[in-house]
């Protein structure tokens, strides 16, 4: 697996165009989920260089787990986070690993992307931390957020479980661009 491929799956994580579907009127925004699952397609920009594929992500307070595929379904890598640190699985076997995600992507990447945020940030929340702006929608729901110098917005709300969640999420900030195209939210 080359390094672009690493990259793109890391960034992934840390941020996660197409069509979703919108919730009925109404509907009210989610609260944050303390797990979930979540399935959809990334596309990872930095400079003249890309990536593009989708993401199996399961979430739970004490581990996650995602698995990055190919556009035609094959797997590039496999990040998991539990209680002894977080380990990479590339498509060629490789294992790397490391106490937790940022120095994991310090050391492939050679920059350290706030995947702690993460999990919030998918969900249209804000991450425990300064922030610097937060701008809602005639709903009532987050339509963009700045947080540690990104830039997050959403789209295309989606029927979730509790409410609604975003169905596109674009994150923008040092050097890197990443879309993701939620296609189903799991409890």
């Amino acid at each position: 697996m080359g390094r672009l491929q690493r990259w793109a799956f890391l960034s992934a994580l840390a941020w996660l165009t197409g069509c979703a579907t919108t919730p009925p009127p109404g509907m009210p925004s989610a609260g944050l989920m303390a797990s979930f699952h979540l399935v959809g397609r990334i596309s990872v920009r930095q400079g003249e260089q890309g990536f593009s594929g989708s993401l199996d992500w399961w979430h739970r307070p004490a581990a996650d787990e995602l698995q990055i595929l190919s556009p035609l379904g094959q797997g590039v890598a496999r990040l998991v986070r539990g209680p002894d640190g977080v380990s990479l699985t590339t498509a060629d076997g490789v294992v790397e690993r490391a106490l937790e995600a940022e120095s994991l992507t310090e050391r492939i990447l050679g920059l350290s992307l706030p995947l702690d945020p993460l999990a919030y940030w998918v969900q249209a929340q804000p991450a425990p931390g300064p922030l610097e702006l937060l701008r809602r929608d005639q709903d009532g729901r987050i339509a963009a957020l700045e947080q540690q110098g990104w830039r997050i917005e959403y789209g295309a709300w989606r029927a979730a479980p509790g409410g609604a969640l975003p169905g596109r999420i674009t994150v923008e900030g040092h050097g890197l661009r990443l879309k993701l195209v939620v296609d189903a939210w799991g409890p």
